[in-house]
C-alpha cells in the first residue's frame, strides 16, 4: 500500500502568481491550493457546480509564461464563495 502525504495550502490574500501556484500543484501528488479571490481578478466562468460554486478560466500573460516556461495560456480552477452574516461574500480559488 502506497502512502500519500495530501497538501492543502493557503495563500495570503495579497499574493497571486499564477505561475507559483501552477507548479505548487503540479509538483508532486495530491497537492492543493487555496487563494481569497482578489476584487480585479478577471475570470471566465466555464461551469456552474452549485449554488456558489463554480469552475473557472484564468489566462496567464506573456510575461508569466516567461518566469514560468510549464505555465499553460489558461487555467481553470475551482471558485467558492460564500455569504457571511454580515452580508459578505468572500471568494476563493482553489485548485
Amino acid at each position: 500500500m502506497k502512502w500519500y502525504w495530501l497538501s492543502n495550502t493557503m495563500f495570503y490574500r495579497g499574493f497571486y502568481s499564477l505561475g507559483l501556484l501552477h507548479k505548487w500543484a503540479n509538483t508532486g501528488v495530491e497537492r492543493h491550493w487555496l487563494i481569497p479571490l482578489k476584487k480585479n481578478v478577471q475570470y471566465e466562468a466555464v461551469r456552474k457546480l452549485g449554488q456558489q460554486d463554480k469552475l473557472v478560466k484564468l489566462s496567464s500573460n506573456a510575461r508569466a509564461r516567461k518566469l514560468w516556461p510549464d505555465l499553460p495560456n489558461e487555467l481553470v480552477v475551482l471558485s467558492v464563495s460564500k455569504n457571511t452574516r454580515q452580508a459578505v461574500r468572500c471568494s476563493y480559488l482553489n485548485a
